[in-house]
């Protein structure tokens, strides 16, 4: 009977099988057809006659054909997995990715968002449109992600700003939940429970939401009913595209100020009213101007963009216009009105070498004035000159006034204490961003110091451990060590000590000595008489001498 000719499928398939019997086949099969085409032939009719030998006919159907076809589709399957395994495309994926700097863009919205470029090549992207599955589109996405991490610094900056961005910012709304009441059942009732009562609605328990305006007035003349009042159109120079103070500016200004602020809710007293005047900004809080959720206090900002201008909740400072003088602030509240005024004298002295008021340069010329910045504002400016001293006074040539001696402290070798403060110390000291910095730097002063002492004291150790070996050898250093220096450490304590004890031992003998020199020296009766003599034997020279010169040098 001739076996009839099979396809590669079917000699697959009687492979399989047959590793399930006794004869298994080899595992180099796959190779043997390219190799050894004779005997692939010769195996697989002997693989043909084994199946026929167990009851499998190549062209049979039912259950024992479905099991050949299973037994199949598991060799392909493990085969297939093997060769993927070994192959190329199962190695890590490589995508060349050049990242781009931040950029801000607007959505179909408007909304302003952040926006990054990444570049890859265009093979990528052409994976990225034949995958329909979007799988190894989001596998770059994802990259990207991380190299947008990886590229953006966590550490943060703290500028000298008081607000980034244009003012006024937006407003905050929080949703406040009211807290339940417990209640207890009285006792005469049946049943003693807990009940929790029905909470009354926000409108009920906040009060509405009350706003200010003001208008600011320029006056001119005396302060009497014939003054002239007209509104104040001029910006302050804070704001942007605002012309800036000058001389003669302040010269066509009026001579007084007034800030009229009409309040909605009634102000009963003016102590409901809190003030903070400085020459340059004013401060007002009214008691019961409050938004929903925030303080129950309303801070102006007093910018005079328009002739009435509404007050937002959350500006802390206002601006004047003009610098204004703070002892001549007058404050009138009219009850029947339901208005505050403020009249303020403007200040026209014009310093040309003096810095602008709330500038920098004028924050350090405060400090160096020796004025915190308090509530009552800066001291006068009106001070009594000194009197000009001479060149000789200048130079020291002449002694000193008695007074000034006297209030003047003596010269010291440092002249400043350990505890004193600086001006430029009061300077940082209002600037959360440089105090940060000398906290930085006093802890890397002290860290390090703490590392040089440790260091040297190890390094002092190890010196005298090896003098105590030589020491102990009975050798010198040279001897012991003659490749390493000799280090000798000297402490200045020690030595400070000793200076003491010996000048505590010769200060008795100083004292003696300096006793002995103080005490006058007379002449003696003989030396007088010596000299008597020696006057009378030469009084044939002319010379009358009461005493001899040798005599007086001694």
């Amino acid at each position: 009977m001739s076996t009839p000719p099979m396809d590669d499928a079917a000699m697959e398939q009687y492979a399989d099988v047959s590793g399930r019997l006794p004869c298994s086949p080899p595992p180099w099969l796959d190779d043997m057809e390219k190799t050894d085409p004779e005997g692939y032939k010769q195996f697989i009719a002997t693989m043909q006659t084994q199946l026929q030998a167990a009851g499998l006919q190549p062209g049979a159907t039912g259950s024992q054909q479905s099991d050949a076809d299973a037994a199949l589709f598991n060799m392909l399957k493990s085969s297939t997995a093997d060769g993927k395994a070994n192959s190329p495309d199962s190695l890590p994926v490589h995508v060349p990715l050049s990242l781009g700097a931040p950029h801000e863009v607007k959505d179909k919205k408007g909304a302003v968002s952040l926006a990054f470029d990444v570049a890859v090549n265009s093979k990528v992207v052409e994976d990225c449109q034949q995958d329909k599955t979007g799988a190894f589109r989001n596998f770059v996405c994802e990259l990207a992600i991380e190299y947008i991490d990886q590229k953006l610094d966590g550490r943060y900056k703290l500028p000298r700003l008081t607000y980034r961005g244009e003012l006024p910012p937006p407003k905050h709304y929080i949703r406040k939940t009211q807290t339940p009441i417990i209640q207890e059942v009285a006792p005469n009732s049946k049943t003693r429970s807990v009940t929790t009562a029905k909470p009354k609605s926000v409108q009920a328990i906040v009060e509405k939401t009350a706003t200010a305006s003001y208008k600011v007035y320029e006056e001119s003349g005396s302060a009497n009913l014939t003054s002239e009042r007209r509104l104040c159109t001029r910006r302050c120079a804070i704001e942007k595209l605002a012309t800036p103070l000058s001389s003669e500016i302040l010269q066509q200004a009026g001579t007084r100020l007034v800030i009229s602020i009409n309040f909605e809710l009634e102000v009963l007293t003016a102590s409901n009213v809190e003030l903070e005047l400085r020459p340059e900004l004013l401060n007002v809080k009214a008691r019961g101007h409050h938004d929903l959720g925030t303080r129950p206090y309303l801070a102006l900002m007093m910018v005079v963009t328009d002739l009435t201008v509404f007050c937002p909740a959350f500006q802390p400072e206002l601006f004047l216009p003009y610098p204004v003088e703070v002892d001549s602030a007058r404050i009138r509240l009219d009850r029947s009105y339901n208005t505050l005024e403020i009249t303020l004298g403007i200040d026209k002295t014009w310093d040309p070498l003096g810095p602008d008021c709330g500038s920098a340069p004028w924050l350090l010329s405060q400090a160096l004035n020796g004025d915190d910045g308090g509530v009552g504002g800066i001291e006068d400016r009106a001070k009594v000159a000194e009197p000009t001293k001479s060149l000789v006074e200048m130079f020291h040539l002449v002694n000193a006034d008695s007074n000034e001696a006297a209030i003047k402290p003596a010269m010291r070798w440092d002249p400043v204490l350990e505890d004193e403060e600086l001006p430029e110390d009061r300077f940082h000291r209002k600037d959360m961003m440089s105090m940060h910095i000398l906290e930085q730097r006093k802890l890397e002063r002290e860290q390090k110091a703490k590392e040089a002492e440790a260091k040297r004291k190890h390094k002092r150790a190890e010196v005298e451990g090896m003098q105590q070996k030589a020491r102990d050898a009975g050798k010198t250093w040279r001897e012991m060590y003659p490749n390493e220096p000799e280090t000798t450490y000297i402490d200045v304590e020690d030595i400070m000590r000793q200076e003491k004890g010996r000048l505590d031992s010769h200060q008795p003998q100083q004292n003696t000595e300096e006793a002995a020199i103080s005490v006058e020296c007379v002449t003696t009766e003989h030396a007088k008489r010596a000299a008597v003599a020696w006057s009378e034997n030469n009084k044939s020279g002319g010379l009358d001498l009461q005493s001899a010169l040798a005599f007086e040098l001694l």
